[in-house]
């Protein structure tokens, strides 16, 4: 999440074409986006359960790397976490345990682009939105 000069709101970097002249500022140099960062970050740990000490990806996981550079264990938000059946058999080779899952599509895009094999997509909509397969 960046700042860029002109605009309202900030923004995510990956969906901006840079151009001439153009004033981009990070979480480093812009409180602003800073803030946002922070707030993104809270959101998407809102039902990810912060146990990374007995995580099996604990130490090599990219949303741990983030949450310890921009953001922590900290939430505004209370209540309970969801909950699904864990694991479920999606095929053979691959286990999907829901209750990790922060709803980024790096798997449903994989599964599509790469894999050439749209077993698994993102399901339902908003709060109950979940990665399943297209036959439930």
């Amino acid at each position: 999440i960046v700042e860029v000069e002109g605009q309202r709101k900030p923004m995510a970097s990956c969906t901006i074409t840079c151009t001439d002249g153009m004033v981009v500022k990070s979480q480093i140099t812009s409180p602003v986006a800073e803030k946002a960062q922070k707030g993104v970050m809270e959101l998407l740990l809102i039902n990810h359960p912060l146990d990374c000490p007995v995580c099996d990806k604990g130490g090599e996981c990219p949303l741990q790397n983030q949450a310890m550079s921009h953001g922590g264990a900290d939430s505004r938000f209370e209540g309970k976490k969801r909950t699904f059946e864990k694991p479920v058999p999606i095929s053979t080779q691959v286990l999907l345990d829901r209750e990790r899952c922060v709803l980024c599509a790096r798997c449903t895009r994989f599964s599509n682009q790469v894999a050439g094999d749209p077993m698994i997509e993102l399901i339902e909509r908003g709060a109950l939105q979940q990665v399943g397969t297209g036959e439930g």
